[in-house]
């Protein structure tokens, strides 16, 4: 039976890791993040934005993105169409998806684990 297994897995023209390196080998470097969202944020009242997550611990897998958290300036009000419109713009300049989390969310989240789990250590990629 194993055998019979293993040589129709040998016979399947599929590379796993090749897949997963491949796609993973599209997220952006650290730096190139850096100079997008710095290009991005100056024009908007962002006050900081942080990497974290697979980009941060240099674990990407097939299906990382960029995660960021971005705080705003202080007195601004930041709806979720303004969200959505940085996002995209990310999105399109970084040639990947972004997970845009907004730092107060986090603070003020319920969930313990996922709170602690982003604001262990993120990186600063854009301060003003």
């Amino acid at each position: 039976m194993c055998a019979r297994i293993s040589r129709v897995a040998n016979s399947l023209d599929f590379d796993y890791k090749a897949d997963v390196n491949q796609s993973v080998s599209k997220l952006p470097s650290l730096e190139t993040v850096r100079t997008v969202v710095r290009a991005v944020c100056e024009k908007r009242p962002v006050a900081r934005v942080e990497a974290f997550g697979s980009l941060v611990n240099g674990v990407p897998h097939a299906a990382s993105d960029v995660d960021l958290l971005v705080e705003f300036l202080p007195g601004v009000h930041v709806g979720l169409l303004e969200m959505g419109a940085l996002k995209e713009d990310l999105e399109e300049r970084l040639g990947c998806s972004v997970d845009l989390v907004s730092r107060v969310a986090v603070e003020k989240s319920r969930n313990p684990y996922r709170r602690r789990s982003i604001l262990a250590a993120p990186v600063t990629v854009y301060a003003r």
